[in-house]
């Protein structure tokens, strides 16, 4: 999950289907200096890059309905922007994938290189 302008000194917690989500067990990507280029149509008085956290976890299969809470506990009183979740990307992985039917074509054979 990507957390726009996070103050690193925040404290969040961050549940998966009502378990906690320990923040050390997270890979942290710090993308401060992403930038966005981009024309604008009209003078706008805006950075052009952005402060982007990305918190990765890898997480144990599921099925069914799936629940993700972010509970902010305090904020560090002299980052006083606002603090925005981002985006949420999800990677799926299935481990017995069943071909959809009308594929019933034989696996080719990998080429070398």
């Amino acid at each position: 999950m990507g957390f726009a302008n996070l103050c690193i000194e925040d404290e969040i917690e961050i549940y998966f289907n009502g378990e906690l989500l320990p923040i050390d067990q997270a890979t942290i990507t710090d993308e401060r200096a992403t930038r966005i280029l981009a024309r604008f149509r009209t003078p706008v008085d805006a950075p052009e890059a952005f402060g982007a956290h990305w918190f990765r976890f890898h997480l144990d299969p599921t099925q069914g309905q799936n629940t993700l809470e972010i509970k902010t506990l305090n904020q560090e009183k002299t980052a006083t922007f606002l603090r925005t979740l981002n985006g949420l990307e999800l990677k799926t992985q299935f481990k017995d994938f069943t071909r959809p039917e009308g594929l019933e074509t034989d696996r080719v054979p990998p080429t070398a290189p």
